[in-house]
């Protein structure tokens, strides 16, 4: 697999949605990284996506788990680490929450995918649109923008179309519309069945204009995770921290402090 290793310190595992690259998470937290030393971030792409190639042996979701787990287990190498999920990698992320409670330090929960199959999802409402900008991107990237964001425009653009929006090859693209995501996309397991809560300092954040993973299904992780914020962010859809990255960055720099004041505590 593509894989990137920043820093030294605490380990912080990122995994990006499904489709998505490794650059969901770099281009967002390396800028907060540079202001806060002492974590080593590993950022990679999951097979089928970005620059990692298909591989055979990925069926569905619970192949691509044991891919994430055999990765932590070659680079993490045992040590406690922090766990970041985007969309489809918050629901990875909560699996492995489940199966290893004790390493994980804290989760940073973005857009989380809570249910593969049955989502609560408000209906699709842009609340600002820049036509003239439109008018000059690819019609994929207008595409992209246009399905994806709700502030259509050029500061959003700016950080999101490296952040969210990348090229996939015709492998990749077969890939994803393979049947892994229409009939492998859920684990074999819930991964909120917890056998006790997770008591850890997490962050969860969701858009309120969100029409593709939402943010009512997030409520019930309260429960599960009695540690975590959670913040509901109106003029943000799936694209969250490009829409609305100061707050989303205030989020995480909070989340990173309440992690050192447990781990010292």
């Amino acid at each position: 697999m593509y894989y990137e290793r920043h820093g030294s310190g605490i380990p912080v595992v990122c995994l990006h949605g499904f489709g998505g690259t490794h650059r969901n998470f770099k281009d967002f937290l390396e800028p907060i990284f540079a202001k806060v030393p002492g974590y080593e971030r590993h950022y990679f792409d999951l097979p089928g996506m970005g620059q990692s190639p298909v591989d055979p042996s990925v069926r569905g979701s619970d192949e691509m788990l044991d891919v994430v787990l055999r990765f932590i287990d070659e680079k993490v190498a045992g040590r406690p680490f922090l766990l970041g999920g985007f969309s489809y990698g918050g629901y990875l992320a909560r699996a492995i929450v489940k199966q290893r409670p004790e390493q994980v330090l804290g989760v940073l929960l973005m857009c989380p995918l809570i249910h593969p199959d049955k989502r609560d999802v408000p209906p699709k409402t842009p609340l600002a649109v820049d036509e003239e900008l439109l008018a000059r991107l690819t019609p994929e990237e207008a595409e992209g923008l246009r399905n994806l964001g709700v502030m259509q425009t050029e500061d959003v653009w700016a950080k999101a179309k490296t952040m969210i929006f990348d090229k996939k090859t015709p492998e990749s693209e077969a890939f994803l519309a393979s049947e892994f995501r229409t009939k492998y996309y859920a684990l074999s397991f819930d991964v909120d069945d917890l056998a006790e809560p997770f008591m850890k300092p997490s962050v969860i954040f969701t858009g309120r204009q969100d029409h593709i993973t939402g943010y009512r299904d997030a409520y019930p992780l309260l429960d599960l995770y009695p540690r975590a914020a959670l913040a509901v962010l109106d003029e943000a859809g799936h694209m969250a921290p490009a829409e609305k990255e100061p707050v989303v960055n205030a989020l995480v720099e909070d989340w990173l402090e309440r992690v050192k004041r447990s781990r010292n505590a």
